[in-house]
């Protein structure tokens, strides 16, 4: 059982999923606004999800990693639309990344200011 499932966390489901090469969710908050998913974003996030992965973390977990360890960041605010989403983005925030995966990500994301 990988780390993920062993903390009750669904495995990392952007990898090919709800973007304009399959369509977005009815309801999700990027419907209707297909061109906003560039290709080189989609390519991004299909990167950050096979990290995500291979260190047995949600992108959810890279995401609020990420943003906490950038200085000066006081605390990550994230939306959330369910009580589901509330406990994820709240236990996303357990497990700070370390100093290597934090660079693994900032060479997928260049540009994105530290």
């Amino acid at each position: 059982m990988n780390d993920s499932a062993q903390h009750g966390r669904k495995p990392n489901s952007t990898r090919g999923h709800r973007t304009p090469r399959s369509g977005l969710p009815a309801g999700s908050r990027l419907e209707g606004r297909d061109s906003y998913l560039t290709e080189e974003r989609l390519d991004v996030v299909e990167a950050l999800a096979a990290i995500a992965e291979k260190h047995h973390r949600t992108v959810l977990e890279l995401a609020i990693g990420w943003l906490s360890a950038r200085p000066g960041c006081a605390s990550v605010i994230a939306g959330a639309t369910s009580p589901e989403q509330i406990r994820a983005n709240a236990a996303a925030g357990e497990r700070p990344l370390d100093a290597d995966l934090l660079a693994e990500i900032d060479a997928i994301a260049p540009g994105v200011p530290s």
